[in-house]
């Protein structure tokens, strides 16, 4: 391949980065707990969500943005 055929990008296209929801699933031993240490942080977290039958869970947000959620280990 010589140069001429070779073409300069003078275009980029940025990507935005963070503010996805990942569907990542953490599991803790203690839902609530780390609930309230989290948001004592200032971790952008959702409410505690406690179902009939399911593990208290919640869900939060990475410096990034990124939606993440912590289900409690039964």
């Amino acid at each position: 391949m010589d140069d001429q055929t070779l073409t300069p990008i003078t275009d980029v296209m940025t990507i935005g980065v963070g503010g996805v929801e990942t569907g990542i699933r953490l599991a803790t031993g203690d839902a609530t707990a780390l609930h309230a240490d989290l948001q004592a942080r200032a971790v952008d977290v959702g409410e505690v969500l406690r179902w009939p039958g399911v593990p208290p869970m919640f869900a939060f947000h990475d410096q990034d943005g990124n939606g993440l959620r912590i289900v409690e280990a039964v």
